[in-house]
């Protein structure tokens, strides 16, 4: 999309002489206050600006970056409930005329990824910035990742930096809230130049950018007072002379300046160049061949100049002849690197080639095709080893091994493994949800963690069970799931009050669509010989034609499953609030699952379901009193069972569960006051009497 949209405004009178800078250039700012926020392009020596990209969602106070075809900036947003930190993308065309519409990269973005100041650097292929810390009085140096906006801390900065520009031999510079010019390396080593004669305001990012051609930097920055000018900034000892003052209000947080695209008798560009490490040693050999040809794809004459620079320092400047081959060997430190290659000729400077490269020994990489299953109450998990370091370098695939952790309680349950598989059984009545990290290392090298899927783990709820859907969780999986049966994108949700103290599941209505959707509940461990009483409350909207709904369970959360019916399909009548209620009735033991099918008419509004219960299960049939029967033992205070094809359940004559026991292949005993028992074990249903 390109818009234009000419401001009325103009900037104030020239407030000095400009220095020699050679010709007037374009630049492009991200303007947040002063007119609409957005893109805008506006002349060195002063003018009108010029929208080419309004749009209210570029209104950063912590600034951006241009880098490699779009625009990187993060909103900060605290308020009273909530504070809302995220990074936008907006891509844009080769000579910024087309925009595309910014997507967010990340909406959990933490403290900690909120800059002050960004600047790209060509020789390094990174976004560099000064980012906020926990500590409020400490800012922090590093990177910014433009696939999930997320800061990587480098180093801990003396200062905060309000604005940051790297020129094109990939030399950064800064200033601070003090208003002195430091160079700062791609480690984080700041290094004062000299006071510009300005205090910039600590609120906002400044705009700053180099003019490749003529070397000049520029500044955009509103001072303490709020007062906002353009400057340019001697990088030799500091001093900012003032070019012109910006109209009250506009603040300018971004700062860019195109470069102009290479001459077409440049060298055209190299396209092998290849990094590569020897083993775990810091040495690495360079190839290349220097093109042939132009970037117009003439013959090339004359000898082509190179230059090799590694994380922006320069490790080889010479030349050669068209088409030869370059081949060097270095050592470069342990650790990640850039490497950049620069082509020149009498012409001009062709376009930079940068390749990144892990030298020495690497950590593994992530594990892949993880696959976890659950049988009843056992998981098991199995992976694919890395094939390659974390950073692409190399690792030790002979002491490769793993460490497994269970979520969410963070227990280590198998250290240093050295297969790639995992299993392990629970003891336990009910559900839970769990799931898995498996972490690579080699030697004293971890690599990143991979997660596996969450799984529901066990036979069932045991009634009586209660849902309010007052917990996010409520709609997780674990406890309830839904089916949008009729594929028309409305189904049933998870709705909370305005504070988040209290919540409902929602059916959100279609106007043009007939309903046909689910709501699953959790499993439940549920025995023949028993009924269980189900109910929830039913509030239908006050306008459109009623509800009609129906209730059922059967052995899946699907809706091929539900064959059995709890309550028939009923009309309910709208505005009001209904008790919905009947009777689970299950003809074997085992697992079930409730599922509510709404299927009211289109443009029957919303519906609101809340506090289901199930109760606990009362006696309808039962075998005769036993002494000794279907593998358990009647002993003086207890009863001893052993049931390896399933599990034991005894409850007292009311239907409530007094104790559990799994698939057990050799007796256990269970301890009981003396009393009337049904024994539930395997498929049979029995009532025992205990001394």
């Amino acid at each position: 999309m390109n818009k234009k949209n000419i401001i009325a405004s103009t900037l104030l009178a020239i407030l000095g002489v400009v220095p020699a800078a050679g010709e007037s250039v374009t630049m492009y700012c991200n303007l947040i206050s002063g007119s609409e926020p957005g893109i805008y392009s506006l002349p060195s020596e002063g003018g009108a600006l010029t929208a080419v990209y309004p749009y209210s969602g570029l209104n950063s106070k912590q600034g951006g970056v241009f880098a490699d075809g779009a625009y990187y900036s993060t909103l900060y947003l605290p308020g009273s409930y909530i504070t809302q930190i995220y990074a936008v993308k907006t891509q844009h065309s080769a000579d910024m005329s087309e925009w595309s519409y910014p997507v967010r990269i990340n909406e959990k973005l933490a403290v900690t990824d909120v800059p002050s100041a960004l600047a790209w650097n060509r020789m390094t292929g990174r976004i560099y910035g000064s980012f906020m810390s926990e500590d409020p009085d400490c800012w922090t140096f590093g990177t910014f990742s433009t696939d999930d906006g997320r800061a990587s801390v480098i180093s801990v900065l003396p200062c905060q930096l309000v604005g940051l520009a790297a020129d094109d031999k990939g030399r950064m510079f800064g200033i601070g809230t003090d208003g002195m010019l430091r160079s700062v390396s791609v480690s984080g080593i700041l290094t004062e130049i000299g006071a510009t004669g300005v205090t910039p305001s600590p609120k906002y990012a400044s705009g700053m950018a180099f003019d490749n051609a003529s070397g000049v930097l520029y500044w955009a920055v509103t001072d303490k007072s709020l007062d906002t000018k353009l400057y340019t900034v001697d990088t030799a000892d500091g001093h900012a002379t003032p070019v012109y003052a910006f109209p009250d209000n506009t603040i300018m947080t971004a700062l860019h300046i195109p470069d102009a695209p290479p001459p077409g008798g440049a060298p055209g560009d190299v396209v092998d160049l290849t990094v590569s490490p020897e083993g775990f040693s810091d040495n690495v050999r360079i190839t290349f061949t220097l093109p042939s040809r132009t970037i117009n794809g003439e013959e090339m004459l004359g000898a082509v100049k190179y230059k090799l620079l590694v994380d922006g320092t320069v490790i080889s400047d010479s030349q050669g002849g068209p088409g030869a081959s370059v081949s060097l060997d270095s050592s470069l430190g342990s650790g990640g690197h850039t490497v950049a290659l620069v082509v020149s000729n009498a012409a001009g400077k062709g376009n930079v080639r940068t390749v990144d490269v892990w030298v020495g020994e690497d950590a593994p990489g992530a594990v892949s095709d993880l696959v976890i299953n659950v049988e009843g109450t056992t998981v098991s998990m199995s992976w694919t080893p890395p094939a390659s370091g974390m950073h692409g370098g190399n690792f030790d695939p002979q002491g490769l091994v793993y460490d497994v952790v269970r979520e969410p309680d963070g227990e280590m349950v198998a250290g240093s493994l050295e297969s790639a598989c995992f299993s392990e059984t629970f003891e336990m009545t009910g559900l839970a949800q769990y799931w898995y990290t498996i972490t690579p290392r080699s030697g004293s090298l971890e690599g990143p963690s991979s997660q596996s899927r969450p799984v529901t783990v066990g036979d069932g709820m045991l009634p009586p069970y209660e849902q309010d859907f007052n917990q996010a969780e409520s709609l997780a999986g674990i406890y309830f799931s839904v089916a949008d049966a009729n594929a028309d994108g409305k189904s049933w949700t998870l709705y909370k009050s305005y504070y988040g103290d209290s919540g409902y599941a929602r059916y959100d209505y279609s106007a043009t669509v007939d309903a046909d959707d689910w709501l699953f509940s959790c499993p439940f461990a549920l025995d023949k010989g028993f009924s269980y009483a189900l109910e929830f409350t039913l509030k239908c909207g006050a306008w459109g034609n009623g509800e009609r709904l129906g209730v059922f369970f059967g052995s899946e959360p699907d809706p091929d499953s539900m064959v059995h019916v709890v309550c028939p399909y009923v009309d309910y009548e709208k505005g009001a609030v209904h008790t919905v209620s009947g009777d689970v009735k299950p003809e074997l033991s085992g697992r079930y699952y409730v599922g509510i099918h709404l299927t009211s008419p289109a443009d029957s509004y919303n519906v609101e379901l809340d506090d289901l219960k199930l109760h606990g299960g009362v006696l309808t049939s039962v075998e005769n009193m036993v002494d000794d029967a279907y593998g358990l033992r009647v002993l003086k205070g207890g009863v001893e069972v052993c049931c390896p094809d399933g599990s034991t359940r005894v409850l007292d004559p009311t239907g409530r569960t007094v104790e559990f026991v799994g698939p057990c292949s050799s007796p256990v005993w269970i301890p009981l006051p003396a009393g009337i028992y049904i024994i539930c074990t395997g498929e049979r249903t029995c009532k025992v009497a205990v001394k």
